[in-house]
């Protein structure tokens, strides 16, 4: 018979691609592009417990040594005879099985111990390709994954066969932003409404996929975000191409009181912007302007040292 593919696998959204295990005849694989998940090659592990439940459960632990050796083997109540192996990165389970009802093959939950970081072991987190038996129902195939054992799949009897991954979170990655911000010199003895920043983000992505909410100066200060303003609001006010290079941008502003309580007399006063992505990839921007004072009329009697005093600075 030719071989199938199944569906893409609605629940979960992944953002890396690895490859998949070979797949035969009757064998159908789940897609597993796209993940914000990282597979855990069983081979990073001391040893994977099998959950079968025939009945009650039947739980078996195996070394890596033995799966990816001749496998573990072991056989049910219910004349179920499995072998579970691994070529390294996956876990595969076979199970052979007389015919009788299409109820075998029954995984309840898989289990990779061992790994560095993490205690309590990684749960299988993704099925990557299987092998119905005779009067298998492929829906079940998902109640192999997590640890809530309250379900088991039903693969069905004769030959079939199940290849399981094991997951983590992935650290978003951070990726470096072009800043921009004006205006290049502030005063700190005048007065003004707004530090404006522009943040560039590289090729590939969408300055409309920041979010605003996440957004820091130099980890303390957040942009204004007060829907009376326009620019908050509007995204042609947001979205522009500040420096006309054909690149778009996301442009916020600060309140300039605000910054200048954070900021440092310098010739160059380094600005940090960060902030994450919508799909929580993390970003990072740095730009200087020079911070000067300058007055009018000079400070009257003890005016100076309340204002440094307010701002940590010395005369000097």
């Amino acid at each position: 018979m030719k071989e199938v593919w199944a569906q893409t696998i609605s629940a979960l959204c992944l953002a890396v691609t690895f490859s998949i295990v070979s797949v035969g005849p009757n064998e159908f694989e789940d897609s597993v592009e796209g993940f914000a998940q990282t597979v855990v090659p069983v081979s990073d592990g001391s040893s994977v417990t099998i959950y079968e439940r025939t009945g009650d459960y039947v739980i078996n632990t195996y070394s890596i040594e033995t799966l990816t050796g001749g496998g573990g083997k072991f056989s049910t109540a219910a004349n179920e005879r499995y072998t579970i192996t691994s070529g390294g990165t996956y876990l595969i389970s076979d199970c052979y099985r007389p015919y009788s009802d299409g109820g075998g093959h029954n995984i309840a939950a898989a289990r990779l111990n061992g790994v560095p970081g993490y205690p309590d072991g990684i749960w299988a987190g993704l099925v990557v390709s299987y092998v119905l038996g005779q009067d298998g129902i492929p829906e079940t195939r998902f109640n192999s994954l997590g640890n809530h054992m309250e379900n088991h799949t039903r693969l069905g009897d004769e030959n079939s066969r199940l290849v399981l991954a094991f997951l983590v979170e992935t650290a978003p990655e951070e990726i470096e932003a072009e800043l921009d911000c004006g205006p290049k010199t502030l005063n700190l003895g005048s007065m003004g409404n707004w530090i404006t920043c522009y943040i560039e983000l590289p090729e590939g992505y969408d300055p409309k996929d920041i979010d605003a909410n996440s957004i820091l100066m130099n980890e303390i200060l957040a942009p204004e975000l007060d829907p009376k303003y326009g620019f908050v609001v509007s995204e042609d006010s947001y979205i522009v191409d500040h420096d006309g290079d054909g690149i778009l941008e996301r442009m916020v502003k600060f309140d300039r009181s605000e910054v200048q309580k954070i900021a440092i007399l310098s010739p160059q006063w380094r600005i940090t912007i960060t902030g994450s992505l919508y799909d929580g990839t993390d970003f990072v921007g740095h730009d200087t302007i020079a911070i000067i004072l300058h007055r009018a009329k000079p400070f009257a009697g003890m005016e100076w040292a309340e204002w440094s005093l307010r701002r940590g600075f010395s005369q000097g």
